[in-house]
């Protein structure tokens, strides 16, 4: 009873419980949840194309875009201080599927955040998303990283492309970031 309490509880703090194992079938959940959050960041996009630009709509696109940032944030806590699992030639070869698709979706839903930017730029919320960029930036690139270096090598093009449209998003956000 205690336990249903305590998971209630964090349930309705919006706290997601993350294990610590870095095995596969975690690198997996973990690929699962950065896609479900990013799911929360496009349906915000494209409220916004339908229901129009305002308070709401950018309060949204913040907050699903800090979920997502805050969660890859977790999983590199979660990550930092355990001991990587050995993964067979069969697990490397279908986290690195995960590495390349998350790769791809991410730098196609950044170039969608960032492609908002001037659109909202009249909203005091606009720049504390491009800072939220930075931050993405960052934790992704660490996750990434953490992973890459389980397997042997999962390099492909579309790193560079993630790479590029974080760097092209935050630029965008910069631009509209009154400057003090």
């Amino acid at each position: 009873m205690h336990f249903a309490k305590l998971a209630l509880l964090a349930a309705s703090l919006g706290v997601s419980i993350i294990s610590a194992a870095p095995s596969p079938e975690k690198t997996e959940d973990d690929f699962d949840e950065i896609g479900s959050l990013s799911t929360d960041v496009q349906r915000a996009i494209e409220r916004m194309l339908v229901l129009g630009y305002d308070a709401f709509s950018v309060h949204d696109l913040f907050s699903t875009t800090a979920d997502l940032v805050n969660g890859i944030s977790n999983m590199n806590k979660a990550n930092a201080d355990v001991q990587a699992e050995d993964f067979d030639d069969q697990e490397k070869t279908d986290i690195c599927r995960s590495v390349h698709g998350t790769r791809y979706t991410q730098g196609s839903l950044i170039k969608q955040v960032g492609d908002q930017a001037e659109r909202i730029s009249q909203f005091p919320l606009s720049p504390a998303i491009g800072r939220l960029l930075s931050i993405y930036d960052r934790e992704m690139a660490k996750f990434l990283d953490e992973v890459n270096s389980r397997l042997d090598d999962c390099s492909d093009a579309y790193k560079q492309r993630l790479e590029e449209n974080i760097k092209t998003a935050k630029a965008q956000y910069d631009a509209i970031t009154p400057k003090a």
